[in-house]
């Protein structure tokens, strides 16, 4: 598993394998079909079930295929990083389709992709964005002192805004802590900067 949540190496090998199972389509009915036909209708049917088939056994490749990249999203410890792992390997499989023929066939057993994958694309952004609360939290106006250009603050209030900022620079650097790359980067060049409280 990548540290980054890029996309897996088994999730692009399975898409390259259903593009060129569909390219070898005659391939795959003369191997299932191996008896010469002279009818053409006979010829015709065998042609159309074999679609049929790939058909349905590619959306069942794909259905196992998010099954695996699910379970191997649950490596990750930190969440977040899980959600980029399956946004990143869900978006792959929506634009891979996009350029073969696997979107109309897809598309032909009555699922649209675009729909699917766009929901569960979305699912995943909303769990990653999910994991920033703790901070964003603290940019929000909620609990602040209310008071007009001029006023004084009250030692109290300055309090309350200082302890926010607080909350801000620990929950920025606890993300940072858990999501950093690795030991390559300095801590100088990747770590954010801390909001002032002056």
């Amino acid at each position: 598993m990548s540290k980054d949540g890029t996309v897996h190496e088994f999730n692009s090998n399975t898409i390259l394998f259903l593009q060129q199972l569909l390219s070898f389509a005659d391939v795959v009915r003369s191997i299932l079909y191996p008896h010469d036909v002279d009818n053409d209708t006979v010829t015709m049917e065998v042609s159309s079930s074999v679609q049929v088939d790939v058909q349905h056994d590619t959306g069942k490749v794909l259905e196992h295929l998010q099954y695996n990249l699910q379970s191997k999203a649950k490596v990750y410890e930190d969440h977040a990083l899980g959600a980029i792992f399956l946004l990143n390997n869900y978006n792959y499989i929506l634009k891979s389709m996009k350029k073969s023929s696997l979107f109309e066939v897809v598309k032909t057993r009555g699922r649209d992709p675009e729909v699917e994958y766009g929901e569960l694309i979305e699912q995943q952004k909303q769990a990653y964005q999910h994991s920033w609360l703790k901070v964003t939290e603290c940019l929000t106006e909620k609990n602040l002192p209310t008071f007009k250009p001029g006023d004084k603050l009250k030692e109290k209030d300055c309090q309350v805004i200082k302890d926010k900022f607080k909350s801000f620079n620990e929950g920025l650097e606890e993300l940072y802590k858990l999501r950093r790359r690795g030991p390559s980067q300095t801590e100088s060049s990747a770590r954010p900067s801390k909001l002032k409280n002056n």
